[in-house]
Formats: C-alpha cells, structure tokens, sequence
C-alpha cells in the first residue's frame, strides 16, 4: 500500500500497514495511543494529606480528548489495558534526623486509590529531594476517570511539601494498548 509523509505504520502480522489514523503511534482501536502530561507550575500538596496533583500541560499526544486539563482526570475512551508511566518529585527539604519521611503517589479509579507507589528516607538528616515512580499496567472499562494524587508525611522544617515541575520533570505517561 501507498504510505504518505508522516503516515503512522502497524505491523498486522504479516507486513506493514497505514494504522487508522496518522496520530503518534496510531490510534483508535488498532494502534497505539500515548498522552504525556505534566505540572506547568510547582505544587504545594501539604502535610499528611492526599492532594490531586495538577496535571494541566499536555506535552504531547491526547490524539482521543481523553486527558481533561481543567479537571486533571483521564477519562478511558475504551475498555483495554492502559500502562501508566512517570514520576512524582519534590523540592530540596530539609529533614531532621531519626524521621522516616515517605512521598506517595497515587493513581486513582473512580475516586478509589488503585496503585500506590512510596519512597521512604528513615533516619536521614540533611537536604533531600523525594522522587516516586509509577510503571504499572491495568485493564480500564470504556468511562472509567482516572486521577493522580500525592502525600508527603513526617517532614521537618517545613509546613508543606511542593512538587516540582522543572522541565516537565513531574509527569505521567498514559498509554492505550
């Protein structure tokens, strides 16, 4: 078959072919949709709170809508399995020693914590920046909103945490299997 400029191919099995569309890693149901967001600016998230993180840059993709960056929800545009991929980072603080100190990052199902990811410093005195990854993958009905959250627990110094968004450095990768 004929392949234009910029066409988007899928192996079928057998040869290559043009996927549905030409979207970044095709799209529809026979290819491949990837939407990366990120925080446009430093977020206070507080102490020992869980606080929706605010996911409002789309750095590329979103070819399906799916990501409202008013709301900062995913909303699936179909049933399958959806891999999240990205992190969750702090500014510098400083901590008091003998503390455990823990960033956990969230992904939510309809308003349910489905995945957690924490990182914990224990007895750690001095600057530190936390960082929590998430690569996960989960099967997703049609309608299902999915939202990212945090929380930061038992620090000193300090009356609330900040994530950090230097260079789109706090994001999340969606991917539509």
């Amino acid at each position: 078959a004929g392949v234009s400029s910029g066409q988007v191919l899928k192996y079928n099995g057998t040869s290559w072919a043009p996927a549905a569309d030409n979207n970044s890693g095709g799209g529809g149901s026979s290819g491949i949709n990837v939407t990366k967001v990120s925080i446009a600016s430093d977020q206070n998230i507080g102490r020992n709170t869980t606080t929706q993180l605010n996911f409002d840059t789309i750095e590329f993709g979103n070819s399906d809508s799916a990501f409202n960056t008013t709301t900062k929800k995913y909303t699936a545009p179909a049933a399958g399995k959806y891999q999240f991929t990205g992190r969750i980072i702090t500014n510098s603080y400083n901590t008091s020693g003998g503390s455990t100190i823990s960033l956990t990052g969230y992904i939510y199902k309809n308003n349910s914590a489905l995945i957690a990811m924490n990182q914990d410093f224990i007895k750690a005195a001095g600057s530190k920046r936390f960082i929590t990854f998430f690569d996960d993958i989960v099967e997703l009905a049609q309608g299902d909103v999915i939202d990212f959250r945090a929380s930061m627990s038992n620090y000193a110094f300090t009356t609330d945490a900040t994530i950090w968004t230097y260079d789109a450095i706090t994001h999340m990768h969606i991917i539509k299997h």
